[in-house]
């Protein structure tokens, strides 16, 4: 992606609830630091649920040029994985799992991280505009 411009995949028009791994990791330490979550269970979102063009616009805003999403069928998006180096079971798993985000099964919204944390999930937008440089972008 950093270097083309292209954002490669098989969501078709699903959505999915993108979140920051920074969130993830906020809410872990908040559940093994504090009381009250013994055998609960949360189901953890970003504050939306975005198609890859919306991914691929926020990246482009967020790098200062154009990114493209390109949807692929799973034979194509099956060898690009292997290409790059993923071990047979894993592009299985991938292929298998963007199969359901593409039937919408990772649209889902939540408030849970807000809920855990007091404050709501980071955008999509935001994790793209820190990351920018992995993205192919300048640094600040």
């Amino acid at each position: 992606m950093a270097e083309q411009g292209v954002l490669y995949g098989m969501l078709g028009e699903g959505r999915v609830g993108f979140i920051d791994t920074r969130d993830i990791a906020a809410v872990a330490a908040q559940l093994l630091t504090n009381p009250g979550h013994q055998g609960a269970s949360y189901t953890l979102t970003g504050p939306e649920a975005l198609s890859a063009a919306e991914v691929a616009e926020r990246l482009s805003a967020a790098i200062g040029r154009q990114v493209r999403a390109v949807d692929v069928g799973p034979d194509t998006f099956r060898q690009g994985l292997a290409a790059a180096g993923l071990p047979g079971w894993r592009v299985d798993g991938v292929v298998q799992g963007n199969k359901l985000l593409a039937a919408g099964q990772g649209a889902e919204v939540t408030d849970e991280v807000a809920r855990v944390l007091g404050r709501p999930p980071r955008t999509f937008a935001q994790f793209a505009a820190d990351h920018r440089v992995a993205f192919g972008g300048q640094p600040s």
